[in-house]
C-alpha cells in the first residue's frame, strides 16, 4: 500500500471512528498528525524517516483496528470498547512519554485483531482479551516489554502469568517484542539472514518463557514489528518496508492440546494471510 492509499484507509477510519464507534478523534492528536504526514505532497524532503515510520505504522494498525471494531459490532462481549478505542487515540505521534497507556491499549486491540479478521470469536474480559479456542473460552494477557535487560522480560511474562492465574481460566502470553527486534535491518525482502536473526531473538524469549510455571499457560505468542526507509537511489524512489514478525507456540497441558492448536493455527494462519492481502488491495471497499 502507498501512502496515499493508506492516507485514504486512515481518513475513513478516523471518520467511522467518529460517526459508527463514537469516539472523540483529538483535532491535534498523533492520529491526525499521522494522516498530515501521509498526505504531504513534498513527503521525502519535509518529513524525517523517523517520523514517516511512525505515521505509517500507526494508519496501518488504525486500519485494522477500525476494520475489526466495525465487523464485531454485534458482539456484546466485543473488545472493542468506546473506553479502549479513546484511549487507543491518545498520545503522541512518535515518542511515547511517561503515559504507556495509548500504545499499551494498541497492543491489545491489534492483538484482538489478528484473531477477528481472520474470523475468531474474541471478547472483552479478564486477563485482557478472550478467545475462543475450539470449544473453551481462553485468556490472552497482553504485555509490551520495552526493556532488552532479561529480568525486565521474565518480570512482565511472570505478570501476564499472574493474571492468567488470577483470571480463572487457561490462557496465553502474547508479548510484543519490537524493542528486541528494532536493530534488525530490514529490507523487505525476508530473506534467510532476516529470519536467522529473528528466530534468535524470538528464542532467547521462548526460552525465558519456557520457565513459567503456570499450569493455567498454553503458551506464547510473540509480536514484532520490523520496518526501515530507504532513500531514493538513481531510479528507485525512497520507500518504506516494514514487516510484522509473529510466533505462536503451544504448551500442551492436556491430551488433546497440541492436536487442537496444530489444527487452529493452521486454519487461522491461512484465513489470516487471506485478509491481509485483500485488505491490501485498491478495491478492498469494506470499510
Amino acid at each position: 500500500m502507498g501512502n496515499t492509499l493508506l492516507a485514504t484507509r486512515l481518513e475513513k477510519s478516523l471518520s467511522f471512528l467518529r460517526t459508527q464507534l463514537r469516539v472523540h478523534v483529538p483535532r491535534h492528536g498523533r492520529h491526525i498528525k499521522a494522516l498530515d504526514v501521509l498526505t504531504d505532497r513534498n513527503l521525502v524532503e519535509n518529513v524525517k524517516p523517523n517520523r514517516i515510520l511512525a505515521a505509517h505504522r500507526l494508519a496501518w494498525e488504525t486500519f485494522l483496528i477500525v476494520a475489526a471494531a466495525l465487523e464485531d459490532r454485534r458482539n456484546t462481549a466485543s473488545p472493542y470498547t468506546r473506553k479502549r478505542l479513546a484511549t487507543f487515540v491518545k498520545g503522541p505521534l512518535e515518542i511515547e512519554g511517561r503515559d504507556g497507556s495509548p500504545r499499551n491499549v494498541q497492543f491489545e486491540l491489534t492483538v484482538a485483531t489478528h484473531f477477528r479478521l481472520a474470523s475468531c470469536a474474541v471478547y472483552d474480559g479478564e486477563p485482557d482479551i478472550l478467545l475462543l479456542f475450539g470449544q473453551e473460552r481462553v485468556g490472552i494477557a497482553a504485555k509490551r516489554v520495552r526493556s532488552l535487560n532479561p529480568t525486565q522480560l521474565r518480570k512482565r511474562a511472570k505478570e501476564a502469568a499472574e493474571q492468567i492465574d488470577n483470571s480463572k481460566m487457561r490462557g496465553w502470553v502474547a508479548l510484543n517484542l519490537d524493542a528486541r527486534v528494532a536493530g534488525i535491518a530490514y529490507d523487505g525482502s525476508g530473506g534467510g539472514a532476516i529470519t536467522e536473526e529473528l528466530g534468535r531473538a524470538f528464542d532467547v524469549v521462548s526460552e525465558a518463557l519456557a520457565t513459567l510455571g503456570s499450569p493455567n499457560v498454553l503458551g506464547h505468542m510473540m509480536f514484532g514489528y520490523l520496518a526501515s526507509w530507504h532513500p531514493a537511489v538513481g531510479s528507485e524512489p525512497a520507500g518504506l518496508h516494514f514487516g510484522v514478525p509473529f510466533r505462536w507456540m503451544c504448551i500442551p497441558r492436556r491430551d488433546g492440546d497440541e492436536a487442537l492448536f496444530n489444527s487452529f493455527s493452521r486454519s487461522w494462519a491461512e484465513r489470516f494471510d487471506q485478509r491481509m492481502v485483500a485488505m491490501q488491495r485498491p478495491t478492498f471497499n469494506r470499510l
